[in-house]
C-alpha cells in the first residue's frame, strides 16, 4: 500500500498483542492487497477496516475486489465500492460482478446494486438487475432476492472469520 494507518491500543514492548489491546482501525490508501488467513483476499485503491466493518474502493477502470475460498472453489466480487458488515457478515455493493471459479462449473452474476435489508428478524439480500451466465446458460431479471436466517448466517460467519462460534 502507498499509505497505511493503524489505530489501536498497543504495547509494543511486550512483543505480542494482548486480547485487550484491540486494533481499532486499519486504513490503506494509494492501493492495497490484503490477505486474511489464506481464506480471504481484498485489493483496491482504498480500504478502511474495523472489527465491525470493512469498506473497499476502486474506480471504473480498476475496481476493488474481494475473494473468499481456497483453490477448490473461490467466490469473488468486483465493484467500484464494496462494504462488508463483519458483525452480520453481509455485503453491500455498487454495480459489480460476482464470479465463482475452482471446483465445478464457473459462473458469474453481474448486477446494478447489491443490498441486505432486515425485515422482522430475517434478512433479504437483494440484487437489482442481475444477469447470470455460465458456459451454457444465461438468465436476467429486474430483481432477485433471497432470505437468510440472520442468526445462523452470523454464527457461521463468526466461526469462519473469527474462529469462535456465537451461542445460538
Amino acid at each position: 500500500a502507498g499509505k497505511l494507518w493503524i489505530s489501536g491500543a498497543f504495547d509494543l514492548s511486550s512483543g505480542a498483542l494482548a486480547p485487550d489491546q484491540a486494533l481499532r482501525s486499519l486504513e490503506a490508501d494509494d492501493g492495497f492487497n490484503w490477505v486474511y488467513g489464506g481464506l480471504g483476499r481484498a485489493r483496491g485503491k482504498r480500504m478502511i477496516a474495523t472489527r465491525q466493518r470493512a469498506s473497499f474502493w476502486g474506480d471504473s477502470e480498476e475496481p476493488c475486489s474481494i475473494e473468499v475460498g481456497r483453490t477448490d472453489g473461490v467466490l469473488s466480487l468486483q465493484s467500484r465500492f464494496i462494504e462488508l458488515d463483519l458483525d452480520r457478515f453481509l455485503v453491500t455493493s455498487e454495480r459489480g460482478v460476482i464470479r465463482s471459479t475452482g471446483g465445478g462449473r464457473a459462473w458469474s452474476v453481474s448486477f446494478a446494486d447489491l443490498r441486505p435489508d432486515d425485515r422482522d428478524g430475517q434478512t433479504l439480500v437483494a440484487l437489482a438487475a442481475p444477469r447470470y451466465e455460465d458456459s451454457s446458460n444465461k438468465a436476467r431479471a429486474d430483481f432477485a432476492g433471497f432470505w437468510i436466517n440472520g442468526e445462523q448466517w452470523r454464527a457461521r460467519g463468526q466461526e469462519g472469520l473469527w474462529g469462535t462460534p456465537l451461542p445460538l
